[in-house]
């Protein structure tokens, strides 16, 4: 489990997230704030996903699966600098992959595969730098990759 799982919706309660869903499969977006989460949420836009939340996420473990919605306001993303929009949504979801932004210290190259615990839930977890760069296609291929069993 990473560290930043720790505690995170231990009740099924709203933490500081973005959730977006492609093809009906929900990505949980961690990091700090001004780390990217929102940006990976427009990035995933831009290749078909849809926002569910930004900000605030509540999390609902249900039957060993972990499902999440907004917690505030739907349809609504903010644009650092530029200001709020309001965009399509989609309703909550169950959530796929995790994806964590932290800062980038010489991760391993192939590191082992991990999971976070979410509300008593093990998600598949991938970790992204933040405040650089992220690519929609790498999130996209891990949930595609995780979903058909075939992440090693």
């Amino acid at each position: 489990m990473s560290a930043a799982g720790a505690g995170l919706g231990e009740r099924g309660g709203a933490i500081h997230a973005s959730l977006a869903v492609w093809c009906r499969r929900g990505i949980l977006i961690l990091g700090a704030a001004g780390g990217g989460k929102t940006a990976l949420c427009l990035e995933l836009m831009t290749a078909g996903a849809y926002l569910v939340a930004d900000d605030l996420v509540r999390l609902k473990p249900r039957g060993g699966v972990l499902h999440a919605c907004a917690a505030g306001a739907t349809g609504l993303i903010e644009l650092r600098g530029n200001g709020i929009f309001r965009v399509a949504t989609s309703d909550g979801v169950r959530v796929s992959l995790c994806v964590e932004l932290q800062a980038w210290s010489g991760q391993e190259r192939l590191p082992e595969t991990s999971a976070i615990e979410l509300a008593g839930v093990d998600v598949p977890l991938l970790r992204l730098p933040a405040g650089g760069v992220v690519k929609a296609g790498a999130v996209l291929l891990a949930l595609h990759a995780g979903a058909a069993g075939e992440r090693q």
